[in-house]
């Protein structure tokens, strides 16, 4: 599995997987598929499987509930933009997971799935790790008979992409079969789920999501004019409060009567 593009260095090594006839899965970060829609498309029509890798390759334990969902969301709407289905696995950047990460992916319908063999091909630059290094670590791995190890590789860098390659063809050399993390794992289906389904119920042409301000929380909830969503509640620009308080019942600047109390946006 391939992590951290697309990029500038993912079309070479396409090419040598479609060379192999070898499909593999490939997890993307949300603000590179901005830049690299044309590069993700021709991944996912390769064949190859998609997963998401988060907006901002961001270490998710250290992030609020709400930046964690904003990480997830952002990056699974951007992929069904381009490729037209949301992935439903993703992989937390530095193995920065615990449970509080696991539950808000779990709750978006998101297995989460990390690895067991690190290339560590991502300190190749400073010198951390070399070619040669990586090749004899994948050679001792591929004539070990361990079962069905999960790789991590990366093609969002020129140097770790350049050595994939070589990977690729020690592995095939030792009659490795080299697989999709949904054939691997034996996962129901690689697309779609409730996250898939959310952000095709709030609209269909995918420029909106749960916490703008026409879907602030839920979807069709508007914040209106003189709104905003935060926090996935609509707060006013004007009375500061939210759209629940006494003074903005279910509207900015919709007071309730003295003696009275906002209930579900309505005085009572």
């Amino acid at each position: 599995s391939y992590d951290d593009g697309p990029s500038d260095y993912t079309d070479a090594l396409l090419n040598h997987l479609a060379a192999k006839n070898i499909k593999a899965t490939f997890m993307v970060i949300g603000s590179n598929v901005l830049y690299r829609p044309d590069v993700l498309l021709k991944t996912y029509q390769a064949g190859h499987q998609i997963g998401i890798h988060t907006w901002s390759h961001a270490a998710m334990s250290t992030l609020t509930v709400d930046q964690q969902i904003a990480e997830l969301v952002n990056t699974a709407k951007i992929i069904k933009q381009v490729i037209g289905v949301v992935p439903t696995v993703w992989r937390p950047p530095y193995y920065a997971v615990d449970e509080k990460v696991l539950k808000v992916a779990a709750t978006l319908g998101l297995r989460t799935v990390v690895w067991s063999l690190d290339s560590q091909d991502w300190a190749l630059p400073w010198g951390g790790q070399t070619a040669q290094g990586i090749y004899d670590q994948f050679n001792t791995t591929a004539n070990s008979g361990w079962k069905n190890p999960i790789s991590l590789e990366h093609d969002g860098f020129q140097d770790s992409a350049a050595v994939a390659p070589g990977v690729v063809d020690i592995l095939v050399a030792a009659g490795v079969k080299v697989a999709t993390l949904n054939e691997c794992l034996g996962m129901k289906g690689p697309y779609g789920g409730p996250l898939d389904a959310y952000l095709q119920k709030c609209s269909s042409d995918f420029n909106q999501w749960l916490g703008d301000n026409n879907n602030c929380g839920v979807c069709g909830n508007s914040c209106g004019s003189d709104g905003y969503c935060n926090k996935r509640q609509c707060w006013c620009n004007l009375n500061a409060g939210y759209m629940g308080d006494n003074n903005n019942c279910g509207g900015c600047g919709k007071k309730c009567p003295k003696n009275t109390t906002c209930k579900s946006n309505t005085c009572t």
